[in-house]
């Protein structure tokens, strides 16, 4: 699991390309690794003002746990 420091040092380094105006990241890490997605990695998220695309597939993909992750992000 990528630390939330290296996570950070990644996004700094892209916000430093000139002609990078927004940054979006898609994925499916929140349906099977939940837990990856903690407060801290969120607030990074939402300091740098990324945007989230999450793919999931089926409804009974979205359990508790996945909820509140996606209430954290979509609170800041």
């Amino acid at each position: 699991m990528l630390p939330a420091s290296r996570l950070e040092t990644i996004i700094e380094g892209i916000r430093l390309v000139p002609s990078v105006k927004s940054i979006r990241i898609h994925t499916r890490a929140i349906v099977y690794e939940p837990k990856a997605f903690t407060a801290e990695k969120i607030d990074i998220l939402a300091r740098h003002g990324l945007r989230t695309t999450f793919h999931i597939v089926h409804p009974y993909e979205i359990c508790e746990e996945v909820s509140e992750k996606i209430v954290a992000l979509r609170a800041h």
